[in-house]
């Protein structure tokens, strides 16, 4: 990885696929709870979990979990009796689940101790920081199911459904004019049905625009900063476009480094350690139809962006990133830590290549 400043575009419009445009502003909140994806726990949570402690052992990742009562949405396969609890919404009863999950797991070594971890009863998972198996010299995200759901029983599989919230990126860092780090993200959306969270909801960010025109708005009107709104002919929807005019704009989040696990809790900064999985540092993707393929194969989180409403300037804001599934997902690894992955986009390589060799 160049040293040089680097800006991490994570490709946030794939965040629109599932996600549905309200066309009349005055039912935005009826639709919106028909239609919105739900989550399993809501974005105050993070503001509140606690850590677990977690420890390594050559046979087997331990963890010794806080555990959260049952929330909805999910799938547990429960290992004592075979049976499948279901209590799901998003993924149909009679369609088939996802394969396991099958990502890169770290050799059992001393060297590769997770740093810091989590249990998340309601995910039936427990997330960890550990050296990363693709990233030389970085630090990456794990996931292996918990010893335990929330009633005590073993779980043998659990399926998540995309948009399931898993942590933060990081809940602190500051919004500056020009990109700094290879963990920098724009808040750049070019799609009207991108993914963000609002009112801790997830919702597209149309949805978003016209419920905040409806409850908080001036004039029923709300715009988004650092983009421009154009409508489209039928005006029921709109495009999205960058605000170029205004390059003071404050578009880039760099997250606060990341000195110890212990000061901030883990759930609120986890998705910063998410590496791309489809980038082979020895073998990397030589066309973006390669890159897109891979990473479609073996990326499974993506960032979506929590937004406020900015009463001086009318507009909805960003406040800070957070990590989501980017489709649905069957975990079924109860022993091994296995690495998950996040796109951060061709360009973002090119442009790292590019660096590497001057």
């Amino acid at each position: 990885m160049s040293a040089c400043s680097i800006l991490r575009v994570m490709d946030m419009h794939d965040a629109s696929q599932g996600l549905k445009i309200s066309n009349k502003a005055k039912n935005a909140r009826r639709n919106m709870s028909m239609r919105i994806l739900s989550i399993l726990f809501v974005s105050a949570l993070l503001l509140i979990l606690p850590e677990s402690t977690v420890s390594w052992s050559p046979s087997q990742y331990v963890v010794h979990p806080h555990l959260f009562s049952h929330g909805n949405n999910i799938q547990f396969r429960r290992a004592r009796t075979s049976s499948r609890f279901q209590h799901h919404e998003n993924i149909e009863d009679n369609a088939p689940l996802p394969p396991p999950y099958s990502g890169p797991i770290p050799q059992p070594t001393s060297e590769n101790a997770p740093l810091g971890g989590i249990s998340v009863g309601e995910l039936g998972l427990d997330l960890a920081v550990a050296p990363s198996t693709v990233a030389p010299g970085s630090l990456g995200l794990y996931a292996v199911l918990s010893e335990a759901a929330t009633d005590g029983s073993a779980i043998e599989s659990a399926t998540l459904p995309a948009f399931t919230l898993l942590g933060g990126y990081s809940r602190h860092g500051i919004f500056q004019s020009r990109d700094e780090g290879d963990k920098t993200v724009a808040f750049a959306l070019d799609n009207a049905n991108t993914a963000v969270f609002y009112e801790r909801e997830l919702m597209s960010v149309v949805d978003a625009l016209a419920l905040a025109a409806q409850t908080v708005g001036k004039d029923n009107s709300c715009g988004l900063a650092g983009h421009v709104l154009l409508p489209d002919e039928n005006k029921e929807s709109f495009s999205i476009y960058l605000d170029i005019e205004d390059p003071e704009f404050g578009r880039y989040f760099v997250p606060d480094p990341v000195d110890d696990f212990d000061s901030v809790p883990l759930v609120q900064r986890l998705g910063q350690f998410c590496n791309d999985l489809a980038w082979d540092y020895q073998n990397p993707p030589t066309t973006r139809e390669e890159y897109d393929k891979a990473s479609n194969e073996k990326n499974v989180v993506q960032l979506a962006w929590r937004l406020a409403y900015d009463e001086e300037i009318n507009s909805l804001v960003p406040s800070w990133p957070v990590s989501i599934l980017a489709r649905d997902v069957t975990f079924a690894n109860n022993r091994d830590l296995m690495e998950l992955g996040t796109r951060y986009g061709w360009n973002y390589w090119q442009a790292t290549v590019d660096l590497d060799a001057i």
